[in-house]
């Protein structure tokens, strides 16, 4: 899934969110690298990039501008916030250390911008202590910094439950 978002400022921003699904293989990764500058997104949150620490150097070169990450392992999970002629200058960062939220204080035109980068679980569990993790990541920001602009994004891995959406569902002759 893909969305694109503008942030007006006094500088214009765009922000796209990708689940990649693993960028370890390097034709992959450079086709995903030369898709996300063609968009020309000043930032773009990948989810899913399959990344270790041992990546980042060379992933970066290969993107050309700073990248962010929160690694998960070599087949799962990881997020990144890749930037892309971003006017903003990052003023600090927290990863969580499973790969699946990286927030991040923009500096921008005399204001800040907090980024939060998500990639939930599958569980429900996992993805509620998550949550109360990054919201008290997004409480210390804004106080510390003094701004309302959050934009919170990526794949969270929720789906409600069918039964909460219909009452009934009838799926090629099968009543669930």
């Amino acid at each position: 899934t893909l969305f694109l978002f503008i942030l007006m400022l006094r500088t214009c921003l765009s922000f796209v969110s990708l689940n990649v699904r693993g960028l370890r293989d390097n034709v992959k990764r450079k086709a995903m690298f030369m898709f996300i500058k063609g968009l020309k997104a000043n930032c773009a949150l990948l989810q899913e990039t399959h990344s270790s620490d041992a990546d980042a150097t060379f992933w970066s070169n290969q993107w050309g501008e700073k990248i962010l990450f929160s690694h998960g392992s070599n087949h799962s999970a990881g997020v990144a916030l890749c930037f892309y002629r971003c006017p903003g200058k990052v003023v600090t960062f927290q990863a969580d250390i499973s790969g699946h939220w990286l927030a991040v204080v923009l500096s921008i035109d005399g204001s800040f911008v907090i980024l939060v980068n998500v990639y939930g679980y599958s569980s429900v569990t996992l993805n509620k202590l998550m949550l109360e993790k990054i919201t008290d990541v997004l409480s210390e920001y804004k106080l510390l910094y003094h701004t309302d602009h959050v934009l919170l994004g990526g794949d969270f891995n929720l789906v409600p439950k069918i039964e909460t959406l219909l009452d009934t569902v009838l799926i090629s002759g099968i009543q669930l």
